[in-house]
């Protein structure tokens, strides 16, 4: 999975806890980390 990769998460299980998040609020999430992991923010 890719969003598990991106989180570091080595098993899918974990992933899978968190897919019942709103994608409004995983895009939110991810606009807001993506220039911190970018070296940017």
């Amino acid at each position: 999975m890719t969003i598990g990769k991106l989180l570091g998460h080595k098993n899918p299980a974990t992933t899978l806890k968190y897919i019942h998040l709103d994608d409004a609020a995983v895009r939110e999430a991810v606009e807001t980390v993506a220039p911190a992991m970018a070296g940017r923010g």
